[in-house]
């Protein structure tokens, strides 16, 4: 004889079977003496529970306090600085760059061409060596 499981005799017990179902609920208890001593079992223990009456406190919901609400904001700014830095770092990582080379341009460096010590003469200039 296969016996009734708990779920089917607590949902029995609460009326929240199906008529079909409770009904063959039903005629398995007329008939099955241990499934209706479990279920005397899960109804006692129903009643139990529901004289229980809880002691309702004042609920308390934590809030945070206006120091905690200012930080905020800066941890978001700080982590986005971060954020941006390794963005940066990352990013230049993988950019190629060509090498750079560094020397001396003029081995022998002459003072500029429009400078007064480099003056010349030229056919605008008529320089009279006599005067």
């Amino acid at each position: 004889m296969n016996h009734v499981d708990e779920d089917e005799l607590l949902a029995h017990a609460l009326e929240v079977l199906r008529p079909d179902a409770a009904s063959v609920i039903e005629a398995h208890l007329a008939a099955c003496a241990d499934c209706r001593a479990r279920l005397e079992r899960i109804r006692r223990d129903l009643c139990t529970i529901g004289s229980v009456r809880p002691q309702w406190q004042d609920a308390m919901a934590w809030s945070p306090s206006p120091r905690r609400l200012a930080l905020y904001p800066l941890l978001r700014a700080a982590a986005l600085i971060v954020f941006g830095i390794a963005l940066g770092v990352g990013g230049s990582k993988l950019v190629e760059r060509e090498p750079v080379c560094v020397s001396r341009a003029y081995l022998n460096p002459s003072p500029p061409a429009d400078s007064i010590s480099g003056y010349a003469a030229s056919d605008a200039t008529q320089a009279d060596p006599r005067r």
